[in-house]
């Protein structure tokens, strides 16, 4: 065999472990993966109510979630599963119908794949103005480049979850987000 070369065990010498087997996790011993793996029943329980100034206003009502890396946020009283440098910042958000940010900007690239339910997503070039939406379906994929205003909000009855993928940038240094007037 070649140092290219794989040796793919037949499916006889395959374990019987399933990914979705039943043991509890809790006690799982990960080793080299110890830090780097968010289940989301645990997620789930770690919601950021007010991880941004908007979140306490009708229509903006919703719970953020830190993953990776500082994502952007008012509340510095937050902390991300996955702490490790990674280059990148990974969220998820979770609202009910007609709630989602406020319109803002970022100093960075924002990327937003819908998990569930339909997501209307509007943005412009000024903050006092919008250009133009479109509605994203569950996996649907957007990317909204930096300084280009933005706003998103959850359109199906029940919780949307979507989820968020940020270019790396300092947490808590200078302005982040800025909110339209």
């Amino acid at each position: 065999m070649t140092s290219r070369e794989v040796s793919i065990p037949s499916s006889s010498a395959q374990s019987s472990f399933s990914p979705r087997d039943t043991e509890d996790r809790t006690t799982e011993d990960l080793g080299a993966m110890t830090g780097n793996v968010v289940r989301f029943r645990e997620l789930q329980k770690r919601p950021i109510p007010l991880m941004f100034i908007d979140s306490i206003l009708p229509g903006h009502q919703r719970h953020n979630f830190a993953l990776i890396g500082d994502t952007a946020a008012e509340n510095s009283a937050h902390s991300p599963f996955i702490t490790s440098p990674h280059g990148f910042q990974i969220g998820m958000v979770r609202a009910k119908k007609g709630n989602g940010p406020a319109y803002h900007t970022h100093d960075y690239i924002e990327s937003f794949l819908p998990l569930r339910g339909r997501w209307r997503f509007y943005w412009g070039e000024s903050a006092d103005k919008i250009d133009g939406e479109t509605i994203l379906e569950e996996w649907d994929y957007v990317t909204l480049p930096a300084q280009l205003w933005r706003g998103f909000e959850s359109i199906d009855e029940g919780e949307g979850w979507i989820f968020a993928v940020l270019e790396a940038h300092q947490a808590f240094e200078g302005k982040d987000p800025y909110w339209s007037p």
